[in-house]
């Protein structure tokens, strides 16, 4: 006799976000390696978003023409993501 599996809506919804999730997890681990060996330090992928965010913000902050309450609020982001870098674990020897 042969045995199926039927899956219900919300299963099958679960296994699409997985998919999707391991897609783009693919790119972002090879950006981790990338910082890993910038670095010299392993780099895991939180710590890459962390990375990202930060250049955003720095590009934001330096290459953006915008007026001094915008720059003022790119500062103070570009100012969190450095701590939350920092408090992540990277840059400590």
């Amino acid at each position: 006799m042969k045995q199926t599996i039927t899956l219900n809506r919300n299963e099958r919804l679960m296994l699409n976000v997985q998919r999707i999730a391991n897609l783009a997890n693919k790119p972002l681990a090879a950006l981790a390696n990338y910082y890993s060996r910038l670095l010299g330090e392993k780099v895991n992928v939180r710590q890459t978003l962390l990375l990202c965010n930060a250049q955003a913000a720095f590009f934001f902050l330096v290459f953006a023409s915008m007026s001094l309450v915008l720059r003022l609020l790119c500062l103070l982001w570009f100012c969190n993501a450095l701590l939350k870098c920092r408090n992540s674990g990277l840059g400590r020897d």
